[in-house]
């Protein structure tokens, strides 16, 4: 999979920030805004959700080079409290 940058604004509800994708490897989820963000599956709320602070990001490899993991691969999403620019880098 090649790499791929992409820009998201996340709000007060839970918003796709990267697709499933089966052939991911690496995921960089920034956050760009002034307010923390949640992220998580598409249930993430504020009280659930892996925070990441303002300035700050999240990332995650895959552990193995062998067979996909099937959890590594499913979609991320993100929920704040206000209208807060993402962004993404995966490969």
């Amino acid at each position: 999979m090649a790499r791929t940058n992409s820009a998201v604004s996340v709000g007060a509800s839970a918003t796709l920030i990267a697709a499933a994708n089966p052939a991911r490897v690496r995921i960089i989820i920034q956050n760009n805004g002034t307010g923390a963000i949640y992220i998580g599956d598409a249930s993430v709320t504020t009280a659930n959700g892996f925070p990441v602070a303002a300035g700050t990001s999240f990332s995650d490899r895959a552990i193995s080079e062998g067979p996909p993991d099937l959890n590594f691969s499913q979609a991320w999403y993100g929920i704040a409290g206000g209208a807060t620019d993402v962004r993404v880098i995966e490969g």
